[in-house]
């Protein structure tokens, strides 16, 4: 028998270690979690968060094992589940995810938000909008919504899974015989130029003072009332106004607000300019 036939051993006769065995073990005990179909992921954009969450609701509108409804709370005549932002901790959201998740939801039309008195405080109460969710996952109105009971497959003409692998690696192949067939791919048209790289705006004086000062690049927008306001003031007022307005710790990227500041500040100096001559000559030396 060689070295490499000894090497080999079945795996049978590999016993899984104490720590393999509590790690999985451990897992399996977050497996009663809620489960989120990539349905739910694909109708909420990509955003897994929302997903969750839609899945969630789908949840608590199910009825359990004895066919009685979960949601106890009735609005015009519809259930619905009352959940405040703070109270998603089983999805692992804070409070400012549940908030934008339920956001995305509401202007996705998947749910409809409700607020409410409930327990003395003003609550959101989620629903589902089903007939919106069969209407995206199906929206030729046949029996492609759900998957049929019993563990079985969608039919075949399903709109509400993505292509699975072995779709994905037919489509491949399909791909790469017919490009063998055909010989090397087109070249380019001599049409096509590449693409060259757009040259560096030039700043004026007021956006460059600004960018030595700030860090930050003004845009279009911004280079306006900057280079505007340099030709207003002159560089020593502006670099003044701009040292007292990181100094203050104000948002450096207002950029209007840190030109009203500047033009306040000379109508300010004008002011008390007028105020003072006035003073002094009516002062009798």
């Amino acid at each position: 028998m060689s070295s490499d036939r000894q090497a080999r051993t079945s795996a049978d006769q590999v016993a899984m270690s104490d720590a393999e065995r509590e790690v999985l073990a451990y897992w399996h005990s977050f497996m009663s979690g809620v489960h989120v179909p990539f349905a739910f992921v694909r109708i909420c954009k990509g955003d897994w968060q929302a997903a969750a969450m839609l899945a969630q609701l789908f949840y608590w509108f199910r009825p359990d094992r004895d066919g009685a409804d979960k949601t106890s709370i009735v609005i015009d005549g519809r259930r619905y589940v009352a959940r405040r932002h703070t109270e998603w901790q089983e999805l692992e959201l804070s409070a400012f995810e549940a908030k934008r998740a339920a956001g995305k939801l509401a202007n996705l039309g998947l749910i409809d938000v409700q607020h409410r008195m409930f327990n003395g405080m003003r609550t959101c109460h989620f629903r589902p909008c089903f007939s919106a969710i069969k209407a995206i996952l199906a929206p030729t109105g046949g029996s492609t919504f759900a998957p049929t009971g019993g563990g079985k497959k969608p039919p075949t003409g399903r709109t509400d899974l993505a292509p699975t692998i072995k779709e994905k690696t037919t489509a491949k192949t399909t791909a790469e015989t017919t490009k063998s067939k055909e010989g090397a791919a087109t070249p380019p048209t001599a049409d096509r130029r590449p693409t060259q790289p757009r040259p560096p705006r030039a700043l004026g004086q007021g956006s460059t003072i600004y960018r030595d000062m700030v860090k930050l690049t003004p845009n279009a927008h911004q280079r306006a009332l900057l280079d505007a306001a340099f030709e207003r003031h002159g560089e020593r007022h502006m670099r003044d106004s701009l040292a007292r307005w990181l100094a203050h710790g104000w948002n450096p990227r207002n950029v209007p607000g840190m030109v009203d500041h500047m033009d306040g500040g000379d109508k300010a100096r004008a002011t008390t300019e007028a105020r003072d001559a006035a003073f002094w000559a009516s002062v009798r030396i």
